[in-house]
C-alpha cells in the first residue's frame, strides 16, 4: 500500500501560500493528485492549510478525512488523519468485491470434492464436502453415507478434508452368519480366513482348509501330505483349491 502524507501549515499572513501559490480563505485545491487541501484564514490574520479529503487513485473520488470508507471498483478507501496531523489513504477490499477467482458474491463452485461460496468482501468461504455420488455434507458436519458416518472437516490450520468419522474406526465386524467380531479377530468361512479391521471392514487375509493348522497366506501354496493347497488373490477375487501331488 502506498502512503501519501501531508501536514498542516500555519503562518501569520492574510492569505494562504502553498508551493508558491496564494489561496483565499475557504479556497481549496488538489495536491499531488492525491489530496484536497483547504485554506483557512483566521480573524487575527493567521492562516493554515488542511487536508480535507483524499482522492482515490483511479476515479479520483473524494474521500473525506476520518469520515468512513468510500467504495471504488473492488476496493474501499479511507482517508485517515492521525494524532500527528498526518493524513493517509488506506485501501482494503470492498464490501461488494468479487472473489479473487472472479466469482461474484453468492456464487458457489467446486474444487475437487469441496464446495465454496463467494461471501461479502470477496471472501472465499468453504461450505461443504461432496461425495462421489453427489451427497453434500456441510462444513464441520457429518452424514451417514452407505452405512458409514462421513465427516467434512475444516482444520485449525486451514486445511479441509473428508473421511470416515473417527468414531467409526472402532466399529465391530459382522460375519455372513451375523456373528459379531472385534477388531483383530480372525475366523474361517469356506476355507477363507477373514480378519476384522478398522471401520468394521472385513478383509480376507489367507486360506485355511479343514484339518490344516495355521493360515496359508494369499498367493502362497502349502503342502499337506500328498495334497497341495493353493490360496490365490486376483484383484478383488479370491480362490482356493486343493490338488493331489502324488499318485
Amino acid at each position: 500500500m502506498k502512503f501519501c502524507i501531508l501536514a498542516a501549515l500555519v503562518s501569520l499572513v492574510s492569505a494562504c501560500t502553498y508551493q508558491g501559490k496564494t489561496y483565499k480563505n475557504g479556497e481549496s485545491w488538489i495536491s499531488q493528485n492525491a489530496f484536497k487541501i483547504k485554506c483557512t484564514v483566521e480573524s487575527n490574520g493567521s492562516w493554515k492549510t488542511d487536508v480535507v479529503a483524499c482522492l482515490t487513485p483511479k476515479g479520483q473520488k473524494e474521500v473525506p478525512v476520518n469520515a468512513g470508507p468510500v467504495s471504488e471498483g473492488q476496493s474501499d478507501f479511507e482517508c485517515v488523519k492521525n494524532e500527528n496531523g498526518q493524513v493517509v489513504l488506506k485501501e482494503s477490499r470492498g464490501r461488494l468485491a468479487d472473489c479473487i477467482n472472479g466469482k461474484k458474491q453468492g456464487e458457489t463452485w467446486m474444487d475437487k470434492s469441496f464446495k465454496f461460496r463467494c461471501d461479502e468482501g470477496g471472501q472465499t468461504k468453504f461450505i461443504a464436502c461432496v461425495t462421489a455420488d453427489g451427497h453434500e455434507i456441510p462444513a464441520s458436519g457429518s452424514a451417514m453415507i452407505n452405512g458409514f458416518e462421513v465427516e467434512c472437516r475444516q482444520h485449525t490450520n486451514g486445511t479441509i478434508s473428508m473421511g470416515a468419522s473417527s468414531k467409526m474406526k472402532e466399529l465391530d465386524c459382522k460375519t455372513e452368519s451375523g456373528k459379531i467380531k472385534k477388531q483383530g479377530e480372525e475366523w474361517v468361512d469356506k476355507a477363507f480366513v477373514h480378519k476384522c479391521g478398522e471401520y468394521g471392514q472385513t478383509k480376507v487375509v489367507g486360506c485355511r482348509p479343514s484339518n490344516y493348522e495355521g493360515t496359508i497366506e494369499l498367493n502362497q501354496n502349502a503342502t499337506q501330505g500328498e495334497l497341495t493347497h493353493i490360496c490365490v488373490k486376483d484383484g478383488n477375487s479370491y480362490s482356493f483349491k486343493t490338488v493331489q501331488t502324488k499318485a
